[in-house]
């Protein structure tokens, strides 16, 4: 599957990329200024892939939080080449990158931080069943 990825890379950011963040995200994102209202949020964002959802989140937080933003956004991507593309579309903000994935997630694991928001956008589906009930116990 990462292999799926890594190969069509652009094409996919470039469709990740045609999509808004309120878009993809209107069903929920009236909670987000809650979450984004603490200065010292932090947000992960797994399966980051194109890095859109990722620079939306830390520009939001960097607008409320002009002088005092210490909001944390971790983009988690296991494809080497879309992570390097998503570190381009978040270049200058704060956004730290790390290639992990689910179900282990033993880099973030590693971390031992808990997250305030958790997104998990178009990424579910390639978690085999069998592999479910032990990646929904990490972070």
């Amino acid at each position: 599957m990462i292999e799926f990825y890594n190969e069509n890379a652009c094409y996919l950011a470039q469709q990740y990329l045609s999509k808004s963040f309120e878009e993809v995200h209107q069903s929920w994102a009236e909670f987000l200024p809650l979450i984004i209202s603490n200065p010292n949020a932090r947000i992960l964002d797994l399966g980051a892939g194109s890095g859109r959802d990722a620079k939306y989140l830390a520009d939001f937080a960097q607008e409320i939080h002009l002088e005092k933003n210490n909001i944390q956004v971790l983009a988690v991507e296991p494809a080497t080449e879309l992570l390097k593309l998503g570190q381009q579309t978040t270049a200058g903000t704060k956004v730290k990158w790390l290639s992990d994935s689910l179900p282990a997630l033993s880099s973030v694991t590693k971390l031992e931080v808990s997250f305030d928001l958790i997104l998990l956008s178009a990424v579910w589906m390639h978690i085999a069943p069998s592999d479910q009930a032990r990646a929904i116990r990490h972070p």
